[in-house]
Order: structure tokens, then sequence, then C-alpha cells
């Protein structure tokens, strides 16, 4: 046994192998505390950057509330200046100061008007202003009538910096800017708490304008006048311009230090451009250095720690593994030079290697042993081999041993007999070379495959044998392989099969042809096993059931047919099965075939037997006896009709048989003059002349006219018979063989064609002047035609005489005459055929002709009328287009639309079947007052139309009417109806009705009017606002100036108590007149009464409670005014979080008892909208929210910037959605509350108004869980798009204006 060298994976001394190995794995470790380091260096300037855009964005809203502080400071005094007294400048002048001295916001503060001229000031002149007309932020407010904000200036007196305001306030009446209000406010004011706010160490704090002049820098050094008022950087710059409100980026300041910034714009709600930016720096080295520290340290660490652990590992290696290990790998080279008495020399109990050692010292005493064990085997299979070499030898089957690349290695003798040749030429050649060359390719596939895998192959294949013979060979090979497992070579062992291969053969054709042969059996043909399963079947069994056989076999009866056929056809089975091997069955049922139908048949079944004699299975056989049953009713039908019709025939009708008449009908006595016992037994041909007109007896003419029909012609004719008074008169006799009551029978029907004889003379004179065409065609072919018929054609009538009649009929017409033909010749009644027939120049002309059957020339032959109707086909074409476009029409009209003829329905459209909720077969033939009567017993519509029908009068309008579907369900309905006026065959009066189901226009009705309403609620409020608004600014204002005056009051009272103190102070009688003495006793004794001392102290606080009271009122009707804007529609910029304000101001009283609100409101830029519309979705949504909470819960709502989109999120904890309700809830009039709480309109105009606003709108909902609707709507795009679209309108406007004009 040859052991395998396995390569070593690290290649060098062991030593190497073990410093590789430790390398291996401390070099991920540090490789590892490398990329943590640089991630969490990454991670902590990736905080910085955000908590620095978070403190800027927290020093931004400062100086918001500073600036927006300052605003509403400003209205308060513009309404203080123009009091209901006027504007005084004087007072003006007192009331600036006085704000200037108590709000140190303000640096100064004056009056200007439109001119710019300064009309009133806090101070000598306003700080770090020139003219003030020549100031942008002026000219600003008095062209946007709104608050403007100003750049940097600097007051001369105290070098602040100041940031101007200008306020324009306007007359209510005019609509004139009375003055402006301008404002300097004190920037370093703003910034003087900044020092209570923990800030990070080096941190740089910096306020610029608009134009990226500094207006203040904290903290303040030495310094700072040298940058205030200086530019900031270029890259401050680009943030101030940039379209992005807020960010982070790194940059170098004016002192040179690098350091990263947060930024954050300033901006107002009158206007998009910012007014300034507020910016945050931290120097870089900060951040970094102590990032770069920490990484460091770990790698100091890491180092130390992976170096001590290379040493230790190093010497271990080197005493605990390398060392042994060389003493085994001693041991292994002395067992492979075969000497099995060597030892490792290691303890057994060293662990794994002591484990080795012991494995190796058992392997070489077990190789010791088996070696010897090998050396006997050797010689035993040796022997063996010796033995199995003379029993193949005589073995009769053929052996041979080939190599790999199929050369002969050994055969047998056997092998050498079959092919004829000695073993000594066989040997060395390939034996595919005895192998015919189509054959090879067969072969040499089972060769491929006894290749690939040490399994045994088994196949046939033909040989050459002796003298060219060929012959089959079944082989079987099996792969040799050596103790390596590697193939070797291999054996095969092949045998004649040539005579069972013929029997094979011949039993294969034998079941082709059994199976060819059964599917050519018409009928259907299965067999089963005794399992019930199916073995086999025939091509009609197969598609009977619908499936291939395929499918069939192998399945049961369970799965082919319905479960009540299954269940009697297994019970048959079991019958048939118990009465033995030579049981026979025979049963009517019904299959269920592959169309569907379900068929009358006879099954045929019987057991056959197994090779033991005992049944094997069953085989069957069913007939199709459906149509047999239906044909056998229909003869029996037939036969009594057929008797009805012979007793009623106005012609004689003889029923005879070969050589008598078994019976007859009346007439034939009236026609004959005899009794029907003279007439029966004799055959009528005896009634006759010796001789017919053409000369031949009447005897051999009769005869020859009873065989033809006997054997199955037709026959017609005529002939001369004879009456009981002896005149002659001439006869049409119809000839047929028929089937009665199981016999054969020949059916004579004899008319009396006397009369139409005389007239066929004079029928030839009129043809000739006929305005329609006529011919006879006998044979196939014209055997005359009148010129109308020669007309017809485009050809003369002797032209068409012996040419054939079907060739010149359209060849998509001669299909219908032959039919037409054959069912006259068979004597059915024939209604007159519409064909077309071709004139030679290719013109077609359409005919309606009727034919008859006539004697022409002793022949029977055909009479043809035609008339042209060429122009009727046209007409009837077009008639045929106008009634498709009318049914088209009356499909698509939406209510339901029934004809109605006399009592019954003749027309129903799709919407009369939705209508009644019945198809429109049940409806078709029923009766209209069943129908339209379904709610009551009387018809009411009915009746009401025939009272209007009966004044000949129409009902266009309509009226309205309950009714019922047919599932009970009642409905209001409007019918008009209106008559058919048409003239035809119809002695009933028809007319038309179209019903109108007006519930869901009633509801709408309902739905609209009660919006109206609301809609008219919320014009009276905004009016009721505006109204309530005027007033409670006055009170407003008159309060304020009421607490001013009772501070003067206050000190006016203070004077006058020590006046009263003084006066008081003056003994009785000594020193003040009598008349003051009474008068300060009179003062004293009012004080007692009105208790002064008390409404003193309570007037403050009076006047403070109702100044809120005003504030309050004023707010709730600012947000009903902003909510309601009647008409206001125009798209204009809004803040989305003061609309949510305002809308939460006006539904508070619907959502105080229900919810607790929170809001979550981000920082969003202003969007252009309609702020009505996007008010009424908001409450809309949040109504709604409301109603969902059945008791206390909670609604949130979120509002975030997007990038150039809001998103506005409303959720609640309410009940939740129904899923299948998802998708209709923004379906109009969709609702599911109960009636009177909701129109169902309310979501669908949430959809509305978000659409116009090209945004969208998604809900999530979980029942019991509670729903989410979240809004996008676009910043800056939904004036442009609809611009572009009104110009795209407009534009199509014009061109169809100009198409219409050229």
């Amino acid at each position: 046994m040859r052991l395998k060298r396995i390569p070593h994976v690290i290649p060098g001394s062991s030593r190497t192998q073990i410093f590789l190995v430790i390398c291996s794995v401390l070099m991920p470790i540090l490789l590892a505390n490398i990329w943590l380091d640089l991630e969490y260096r990454s991670e902590e300037i990736e905080r910085k950057h955000s908590s620095i855009v978070s403190l800027a964005h927290a020093l931004a809203g400062h100086v918001k509330q500073a600036v927006g502080t300052a605003e509403d400071l400003l209205k308060v005094t513009a309404v203080s200046l123009s009091g209901p007294r006027g504007f005084d400048p004087r007072h003006a002048a007192e009331t600036l100061r006085r704000v200037t001295d108590r709000i140190p916001l303000f640096e100064s503060l004056l009056v200007a008007d439109h001119h710019g001229r300064v009309i009133s000031m806090s101070r000598e002149a306003p700080c770090g202003l020139s003219f003030l007309a020549d100031q942008p932020f002026f000219r600003e407010a008095l062209v946007t009538r709104n608050l403007s904000i100003g750049d940097y200036a600097e007051c001369p007196s105290t070098g602040n910096p100041v940031l101007y305001m200008a306020l324009p306030v306007i007359d209510r009446g005019t609509g004139v800017v009375r003055f402006l209000l301008v404002a300097g406010l004190n920037v370093r004011s703003m910034f003087a708490n900044i020092g209570q706010i923990e800030l990070p160490p080096f941190v740089l704090i910096g306020f610029a304008d608009r134009k990226g002049i500094r207006f203040h820098r904290y903290p303040e050094a030495d310094d700072t006048k040298k940058f205030q008022g200086s530019a900031v950087p270029a890259d401050t710059m680009k943030r101030l311009q940039g379209g992005e409100e807020r960010g982070a980026y790194e940059g170098m300041g004016s002192d040179g230090v690098t350091r990263i910034y947060g930024y954050h714009q300033l901006r107002h709600a009158a206007r998009q451009e910012p007014y300034g930016l507020i910016y945050v720096g931290v120097e870089k080295n900060t951040v970094v250095t102590a990032a770069e520290r920490m990484t460091l340290r770990h790698f100091y660490v890491a180092a130390l720690a992976g170096g001590v652990s290379f040493l230790v590992a190093l010497i271990l290696g080197e005493y605990a593994v390398r060392r042994p290990i060389k003493k085994l790998s001693t041991v292994i080279r002395e067992i492979g030079e075969q000497r099995f008495d060597a030892k490792c020399g290691i303890g057994y109990d060293e662990g794994e290697l002591g484990e080795m050692a012991r494995s190796i010292d058992e392997a070489a005493r077990t190789l010791g042993e088996k070696s010897e064990i090998l050396r006997q085997e050797k010689e035993e299979l040796r022997k063996s081999e010796q033995r199995y070499r003379d029993m193949v030898e005589v073995h009769p089957d053929m052996v041979c041993r080939w190599r790999t690349d199929r050369t002969l290695t050994y055969v047998n003798e056997a092998y050498s007999k079959f092919f004829k040749k000695n073993a000594s030429e066989i040997h060395g050649i390939q034996w595919i070379e005895l192998i015919p060359e189509e054959a090879r390719r067969r072969v040499h596939e089972f060769y491929e495959v006894i290749t690939r895998g040490p399994v045994p192959v088994t196949y046939e294949h033909a040989v050459s044998g002796g003298e060219g013979a060929t012959r089959w060979v079944q082989w079987r090979d099996v792969p040799i392989f050596d103790g390596a497992g590697g193939l070797v070579e291999f054996q095969s062992a092949g045998r004649d099969v040539t005579e069972s291969k013929c029997a094979q053969d011949k039993l294969e054709k034998h079941a082709d042809f059994l199976e060819v042969l059964l599917d050519t059996i018409p009928l259907p043909v299965f067999y089963k096993g005794m399992d019930g399963l199916y073995r086999g079947c025939n091509e009609s069994f197969a598609r009977a059931m619908g499936r291939s056989k395929s499918e069939i076999i192998g399945k049961s009866i369970w799965d082919l047919a319905p479960r009540e056929l299954a269940m009697r056809y297994e019970e048959m089975d079991r019958e048939l099965i118990a009465k033995g091997s030579r049981g026979v069955q025979t049963y009517d049922s019904r299959v269920r075939f592959a169309d569907g139908s379900l068929r009358e048949v006879v099954f045929h079944k019987a057991v056959y037997p197994g090779p033991d004699g005992e049944p094997s299975g069953l085989i069957g056989i069913f007939v199709d006896v459906t149509e047999r049953n239906k044909a056998a009713a229909e003869v029996r039908e037939r036969e009594e009709r057929y008797r009805s019709l012979f007793e009623t025939s106005s012609d004689a009708v003889f029923l005879l048989d070969d050589e008598h008449c078994v019976d007859c009908n009346p007439a034939a006595e009236r026609m004959f003059g005899y009794k029907r016992e003279k007439l029966l037994g004799k055959l009528p041909l005896y009634h006759s002349p010796t001789s017919q007109p053409g000369g031949e007896t009447s005897t051999d003419m009769g005869r020859r006219f009873m065989t033809r029909a006997l054997n199955g012609e037709s026959m017609r004719f005529e002939w001369r018979h004879r009456r009981a008074d002896g005149s002659e008169f001439d006869a049409e006799v119809t000839l047929s063989r028929i089937t009665l009551k199981g016999g054969m029978y020949l059916q004579a029907v004899i008319r009396d064609v006397t009369e139409r004889n005389k007239a066929e003379a004079m029928y030839r004179s009129l043809a000739e002047h006929s305005a329609a065409g006529a011919s006879i065609i006998q044979h196939g072919v014209f055997k005359y035609v009148n010129p109308i018929g020669g007309i017809y054609a485009g050809r003369t009538p002797s032209s068409l005489i012996g040419l054939s009649a079907f060739s010149i009929v359209h060849p998509e017409d001669r299909e219908k005459i032959h039919t037409a033909f054959i069912a006259m010749v068979r004597g059915e009644r024939t209604s007159p055929v519409l064909f077309r027939i071709m004139q030679p120049d290719g013109s077609v002309v359409h005919l309606i002709g009727s034919a008859a059957t006539i004697c022409y020339e002793g022949e029977r032959a055909t009479l043809l009328h035609t008339f042209d109707v060429t122009e009727l086909a046209e007409a009837k074409k077009l008639l045929a287009d106008e009634r498709a476009r009318v049914d088209s029409v009356l499909t698509a009209i939406p209510h339901a639309v029934l004809g109605i003829r006399g009592s019954s329905i003749f027309f129903a459209n799709e919407a009369a079947e939705r209508l009644f909720d019945l198809p429109r077969e049940r409806l078709m033939g029923a009766s209209a007052a069943e129908i339209l009567g379904r709610s009551g017993d009387r018809c009411e519509v009915m009746e009401r139309i025939g009272r209007f029908f009966s004044r000949g009068e129409m009902h266009r309008e309509g009226f309205e009417i309950e009714m019922a579907d047919s599932a009970g369900r009642t409905f209001t309905c409007r019918v008009a109806a209106a008559p058919i006026l048409v003239e035809h065959v119809h002695q009933d009066r028809e007319f038309v009705l179209v019903l109108e189901d007006m519930t869901a226009w009633k509801q709408m009705q309902l739905r609209l009017m009660h919006t109206d309403k609301m809609a008219s609620i919320g014009q009276l409020a905004a009016g009721v606002a505006h109204e309530i608004n005027n007033p409670t600014g006055y009170v407003s204002s008159n309060l304020k100036t009421l607490a001013e005056y009772c501070g003067d009051i206050e000190t006016l009272f203070g004077a006058y108590r020590e006046l009263m103190g003084l006066l008081e102070g003056f003994p009785k009688g000594h020193g003040l007149p009598a008349e003051i003495e009474r008068s300060v006793a009179k003062i004293h004794e009012m004080e007692k009464q009105v208790d002064l001392e008390g409404m003193l102290e309570d007037l403050p606080s009076l006047i403070r409670e109702s100044q809120e009271g005003a504030r309050r009122i004023r707010e709730i009707v600012l947000d009903l005014k902003n909510f309601a804007h009647p008409g206001e529609d125009a798209f204009s910029r809004a803040d989305i979080n003061q609309n949510l304000d305002s809308t939460l101001n006006v539904v508070w009283n619907e959502l105080k008892y229900k919810a607790v609100v929170k809001r979550d409101y981000g920082d969003l830029p202003e969007v252009e909208c309609s702020v009505r519309e996007i008010n009424q979705v908001f409450m809309n949504l949040l109504v709604n929210a409301a109603q969902a909470i059945d008791e206390q819960g909670e609604i949130e709502i979120r509002t975030r910037s997007e990038g150039d989109h809001v998103s506005v999120s409303i959720s609640d904890t309410g009940c939740g959605i129904p899923e299948e309700n998802l998708m209709k809830i923004f379906d109009p009039f969709f609702t599911t509350k109960e009636p009177g709480k909701g129109t169902g309109l309310g979501l669908h105009v949430v959809y509305g108004i978000v659409k116009k606003h090209r945004g969208t709108i998604d809900v999530r909902s979980r029942v019991g869980e509670g729903t989410t609707f979240m809004l996008r709507l676009p910043v800056h795009r939904v004036r442009q798009t609809l611009q572009i679209e009104e110009g795209m309108h407009a534009g199509d406007a014009h061109g169809e204006d100009a198409a219409a004009r050229g």
C-alpha cells in the first residue's frame, strides 16, 4: 500500500512555519485595531460636525426669536403711536424714548414718513444712518409694505453694531403708508447671555449680514474691533449665498486658523432670501489631535502585546512542537523503509503528540502484522486467479478484458469461437473494430458512462460474427481498479441474445399493433388493474376524457369523474369482479365528457384473466347513446306527426310495400272515387291507363320507378291516372322510401296537376315577358332561361343553355345553394334564398330565389324564380351597420334601457343587468310587470305609462318611483318612456323605457347640500371673524392705554394721599377754611363707601386679565381668518408649522376631549401653496383622527424638510382602517361613519388638494393600533408647474383658434 505524500501548505522549516503562523494570527488583530481607530477618528469628526450644526441652529433660533420679539414690539408701538387721538410727534418721541430705555434690545427708534424724513426719534440722531430714503431696507419696506431687515451699521456714539428694521404702518381706510417705524437692534445685546450656554472649547461664533459683513464675533477679544464690519471669508460667503439653509464645512478663518464650521441662514417670513448668517467654528486640531492621540495610544499597546505574545509563542513552539515532531518524522521514515520495529520514544501522556506517538507505534506494529498477512493473501490470490482463468475458459458466455484504450488483453474460448478468430489474432486489437459502424456511436455512449464511475453497465449492440453475419450481443462491463483506486482495465461478459432479441422485437411489434388496433376503434376502450388504476386506453377514450394517455394511465376513476359518478362506477366494478374471471357486465350510465357535457352511454365490461387464470383486471368499452336516444324519441314524434299529416293532407297519400297498398288517406278516396277498401291491397299504378303519354306501359314504367325508390332514390314524376268513373287526370307523383314502425315502406304522394299543366303553357308565355328571372335546371345545367334571367347573368339566354348552374354562382354562396337544393330534393320546405351570381365582367348581382320541383320533359327538374335585390342588399348592409352602432350606443349608456313589446321585454342593455341584478337572458322575454313591479303586487310603472300612452302623450321627462332588484334591495329610480314609432308586423304596442338609479344621486345631493351649508358657515365665520377682529383691536389698544392711564392715576392718587395727609395734620378750627374741612370729611365718607383701596388693588389685575382675553380672542380670530380666507386660492409662501398651529386653534374644541396632541416640528422652508386649501387638508385630517379615537388617545404631528419637499405626518392611536378599505378611502362619498356623521367627501377633498399642489399623500394603518397620513408637498415647483401647464393650455387654445380661423 502506497501512502500519498501530503504537500506542505506553508513551505520552509517547522521553525519558519511556526513563525508564519504566529504572524498570521497577530497581523489581523493589529490591522483590525488600526481600522477601528481610523473609524473612531472619522466618527469623532462627524459627531463634531453634527454638534456644531446643532449649536448653529440653536443660536439662529435665538437670533430669530430676538428679531421676532423686536417685530412684535414694533407692531405694539405702532398701534400705540396710531391710537384713537391720531399721531402726535411729541407723544411719539416720549413713547420711543420710554421703549428704548426699557428694552435693551433697541439701540434706537425713530418714525419717518415715506420720503425718509424723520418725524420723531428716541435719540438725537439715528445711529449709523445717513439719509433714510437711500437705505435699501427702507425702500424695500415701502415696496413690499411689510417688515424689512437691513444690513450692517454701527452706532457712532457707542460703537455697537446695529441691525436696522423698518415696519410700514398702513392706514386701514385708505391703504396708504402713514409712516414707517425704524428700529436699530443692538446686536451685542442679542448675544449677551451666550456665555451661559455650555460651549465647546476653542469655539468661534459669528453673525454676518446678507452681504457677508460681520456684526459680531464671540468670544470678544482685544482685536474684536478689527473683525467687526469686515467681510467673512469666501467659504462662509458661499454658504450665505447657497440654497442650503444649514450645514457644515471646513475652512480657514480670517485669523489663518483651520476650523470645522457649522452654519444656519437667517430668514424672515416676509422674504425668501436670507438676511444674515450664524456660523460656529471649532479648531480642527482640537478634534483631530484628540482622536490621533487615542489612535497612537491604542497602536503602542497593541504592538507591545503582540511582541510579547510572539516571543512566548516562538519558545513554546520550539520545545513543545518542533522537537517532538522531528522524532515522529524519523520514526515514520523508518516505517517507510519496512522497519516496523521502530519506536517514537515519546511519552504517551504528553498530550496530542503523545497520542500521535501512540498511534504511530501501533500503526508500525499493525503494518508488520498485515505485511505478513498480505504476503499470504498474494499467494492465495495467485492460486485463485488460476482457478478463475480455468473456469472462464470453459464458460459458454464470452469473457474478455481490455484496457482503457479499448485494446483487448484477454479473451476466452467462447469469445474466439463467436468471432471465428484465434486468441492470438484478437489480442492487441481494439474491440470497437468488431462492431459495425452504425452501432459504434451507441456503444461509445456506454463507454463514456463506465469510465466516469465504478458502476457496472449493461447494454446490447450488434457485432460482426464470422463470415460477415451480424448478431446481437448483450454485454455487462465492469471496471477494475488497483489498490490505490486507479482504473486499470475492464472486464466484459457477453451473451448472444439474437434469438431473444428477435422474439422481443416481435412482441413489441405485436404490442404496437394492438395499440394501433385499439386506437382505430372509434368507441372509447379502456382496461384497469385489480387495484382500480387504469393500465391503458385508446385515443377515443383519451379524447372523451379530455386528457392524454399519459395523464390517464396510473389514475383511478376518482381522478377522472365527478364524485357521484365515480362512486357508481366503482360499485359496478366491484360487482363485475365478484363474478369471477368469466364475468361480463352491461349497464346504462352517464359520462362527463371533456367539453363538459353529460352524455348517456352504455357500458360493456368484462374481466380478463391473468397467467394463473385468476382475474387480472377488467376491460371496458362504452357507447355514446345520447344521440340514438334522442333520435328514437324524434322517430316516435315524427311518426305521430306523419300520421297527423297523412290523415289531413290534401294530396292522395298511399303507403306501399312491394306488391300492395297497405294504407291510404281520405284524400285518396276523394281523388280516385273509390272507397278505402277498394284501394287497399292494390298498387296505385293499376288505377291508370294501359300506357302513359310517352308510350311506355304503365306497369313497366311504374315498376321501374318503384325499384329506384326502394333503392333510396327519391322520385318525382308526372303520371296519367284514371278515376273510378273512367275519367283520366294528370298527376304529379312523389315516391320515397320511409321507415315506419321498424318496417320499410314506399310512400306515394299523388297530386292532381291537371290544372297546373294547363297553366304551365300559360306560364312559359308569361315567363318570357316576366319582370323576374325564370329558369329551369335539370341535372345541374340550365334547360331554359327567360330574357330577364339572362340579363341577371350578363349573358344571352341561349348561351346559358347547357351551362352548369353552379358555375355562375359566387364561390362563397355555392354551399348555401347546394344545401337548399338538397333540402328541396328531400321534399323539405325551403325559404327563399339570398345569393350572388358573377357576371362575365366580374360584376356581382344579388338575387333572391325560390325553387320548386317540376317535371320537365318527363324528368324531374327545378324551376327557379329570381329577383334582383342588389339595391336591397346594400340597404340591408347599411341597416346592419346602423343597428350595430345603435347597439354600441345602448351598451355605452350608463342608464338601464328596456324595450317592451306588449307586456314582455324584448331588449335589455348591460346597465339593465346591473340595475336588476339579473342576466340578460332572464330579462329577455320576461314579463315587464314581473321585473318592474318587484316592490309590490301592482306594477305601477306599467300602469302610469299606459295612462300616458292612452292620452297619446310621451313621458320623456320621467317620474320617480321605488323599485327593487332580484336580491330585494330597494332603490329610487327615475323612469322615462317613449313609444317606438315603427310600422311592423307586430300588433302589440312597443315602447322603450330608460331607468336611472337615483339612490347615489340623492345621497350625493344631500351631501352636497350639507357641504354647501358648511361652506356658507365657513364664509359666515370668516366674516364674523373680520367683524370681531376690528372691535377686538380697539379693545386691545384701549386696554393698553387704560393700563397706562391707571399708572398715571396711581401716581396721582399717591400725591392725593400725601395731600390728604397734610390736610389731616392741621388741627380742626385752626388754619383751614371750613369749606376745605367739609370737603375733606366728604372725601373720607366717599372712600368708605366705594372701597377705593380695593378698587386700586384690583384694577391692574382686571386690566391684565382683560388684555389676556383680548389677546386670546385676537389669536383665535386671526387663526379663523387665516383658515377661512374665502375666495383666496392664490398661491403664496406660507409657514407650514404656523398653518398647523392655526388649524389646531380652530379645531381645538374637537380635539381637547379626545386626544393629547404632540407636535414634532422640523425647521421647514416656506412653501408656495394655497393657504386656505392647505388649512382645509390639515383640518380634515385632524378631525378624522379625533373621530377615529373612541376614548382618550394621542395625535402626533411631525414635520420635516426633505430637500425640495416638506413632509407632514399626522398619526393617531384610533381604531385603524381595515385593509379592504384602504384603497377606497379617497373615493368620493365613501365613508364608514354612521349616517349624519360624515359625507364621505373629506378625504376625497384632501386628495384633490394635495394632487393640485403636485404633492403625494399616503396612508398606513393597522386595525386596533392607529393610522398615519403622510403628505409630501413641493417647496418651489407648484407655481412653476402650474405656469407651465397654463402656458401649454394657452398654447393649445391659441393653436385651436388659429386652426379655426384657417
